[in-house]
């Protein structure tokens, strides 16, 4: 009885050896094909064709044939069949059909059954997800800066190891009609998109990479919410994509630095401050949405409220006119940029002329600055601002004076000048802002003269008169020591 030959086949991906094959070109599926009946030491050859697993239409005229020589009646053999690309066939089935033909051409056997599933190889669809973050601290909030940056996470499933990917992101901004409808419109910066791409070969079908987006956020409204686009090619072909405008996990959302500050007695706290020759004020500063590890620079000023310039103290201050020292803020505002709607850095050898220039004046105000280097992105910084107050206000006919707390903070440093240049990023310079003032007030006393003897205001005319007096004050600074003269004045006369 003649047996006839026959064949089976096992399809699979040769990188892992599962029946599923990437999206992508130059790929190869290898077919483990077992035979039977043959005759050993004569020649036979194998023809692998790939067809639709759903139509069983012929995907390709391209066929692969491999020639073996048998060893035994059975065996396998295996039949690498190159597949030039998969682009078209994202989640599609191909199954391999095998043909065996004998030396002399004549077809022996076949397995051509496009609903065996050991046939089969699916096309899996790359899938990516990302997360955007803020590239200084991790968080969903982006602080204005020059260099801004925004970090997405880009998580990618069922790439082939080994092969290079492009990662191409742009950054959107989202809009929200008044309609309700949301739309993406791309971020410009300087006339042009804020784009990323990444090139990058992963070493397992699934993983995670990195795509940094770098810009100057620096005129960026204020709430304003970036969408992160991504999409990862082949050899110039996309092959997956994730642009969801609503996606919380893309976006992130931009915040100004800002700072707020409150001001009081540095004595006790509270918003009088007695007029002294040793008046220490104390400014509090919250700030919000820097750049933690960054350095930065508060500085404050001590203003006079009614006038709008800085308050001057010290011996000689009344030589400079009012007009000499709106002069001079002028000049420094233009330097520093702390008026300017766009944020230029600081130069500080013009600074630093303009300073020496006008030494005699700068040494009658009352200002003071702090480096600092913050943790997070929000937090305080406190300042105290030590001065003679004595000349500030007229204390014996009881003036009173508002004093308010301006406050810059600059990214930065003004002082060393191997870092980058200082620029402004926020201000707090509001005299109607009452957490800003505290008030200067004069110590004040009132006497009341008694005759020792019998209390009353009649003195007996005699060598041992004696008058008490019982002096009230208010407005000293306890624990400090002072002193109390007291005269006897001719009321007719004026004289003592």
């Amino acid at each position: 009885t003649d047996v006839k030959a026959s064949i089976t086949t096992k399809a699979y991906d040769p990188m892992d050896g599962d029946s599923n094959i990437g999206m992508g070109n130059f790929l190869t599926i290898e077919d483990k094909v077992a035979y039977a009946n043959l005759f050993p030491g004569r020649n036979y050859k194998l023809v692998a064709e790939l067809h639709d697993a759903k139509t069983g239409d012929l995907l390709s005229e391209d066929v692969m044939e491999h020639t073996f020589t048998a060893q035994e009646p059975s065996g396998f053999e295996v039949v690498s069949i190159n597949v030039p690309e998969t682009y078209q066939h994202a989640g599609e089935t191909i199954t391999v059909y095998e043909k065996l033909y004998d030396e002399g051409g004549s077809l022996i056997a076949k397995h051509t059954d496009k609903d065996d599933v050991n046939q089969q190889v699916t096309v899996i669809a790359p899938e990516i997800g990302t997360t955007a973050v803020d590239g200084a601290d991790g968080d969903k909030l982006v602080s204005t800066d020059d260099a801004a940056t925004v970090v997405d996470t880009v998580h990618y499933k069922n790439l082939i190891p080994g092969r290079s990917y492009a990662l191409v992101g742009a950054l959107l901004v989202k809009k929200t009609a008044e309609d309700g409808e949301v739309t993406g419109e791309p971020l410009m910066v300087d006339g042009a998109p804020v784009v990323s791409y990444t090139t990058f070969t992963p070493e397992t079908a699934d993983g995670d990479v990195d795509v940094t987006f770098t810009f100057d956020a620096t005129d960026i409204p204020d709430g304003t919410d970036l969408v992160a686009f991504e999409s990862i090619e082949r050899s110039g072909v996309e092959i997956a994509s994730h642009a969801d405008i609503n996606d919380e996990s893309q976006t992130v959302t931009v915040h100004k630095s800002d700072i707020g500050t409150t001001a009081s007695d540095g004595l006790d706290g509270d918003k009088k401050v007695i007029a002294d020759a040793e008046t220490t004020i104390t400014d509090s500063i919250a700030y919000n949405n820097v750049l933690s590890d960054t350095g930065y620079t508060m500085a404050g000023i001590l203003m006079d409220k009614e006038t709008g310039l800085p308050i001057l103290t010290g011996d000689d201050s009344n030589q400079f006119t009012q007009n000499d020292v709106k002069s001079f803020m002028d000049k420094l505002s233009d330097i520093t940029g702390v008026n300017s709607k766009e944020r230029t850095p600081v130069d500080l050898d013009t600074l630093r002329t303009f300073l020496k220039d006008n030494a005699d004046l700068v040494s009658h105000l009352v200002f003071q600055c702090a480096e600092f280097t913050p943790d997070n992105a929000s937090g305080t910084v406190s300042m105290d601002f030590d001065f003679d107050s004595n000349a500030v206000i007229d204390r014996l006919n009881g003036e009173t004076k508002d004093v308010v707390v301006f406050e810059v903070l600059f990214k930065g440093s003004l002082d060393d000048e191997t870092t980058e240049a200082p620029v402004v990023v926020a201000t707090e310079q509001d005299l109607d802002n009452k957490d800003q003032t505290v008030t200067l007030i004069p110590s004040t006393i009132g006497t009341t003269a008694t005759d020792a003897s019998d209390g009353d205001h009649e003195l007996m005319a005699g060598k041992d008169a004696v008058i008490t007096d019982t002096v009230s004050y208010e407005g000293l600074i306890p624990g400090k020591e002072y002193t109390l003269k007291a005269t006897l004045y001719d009321k007719a006369t004026g004289e003592p």
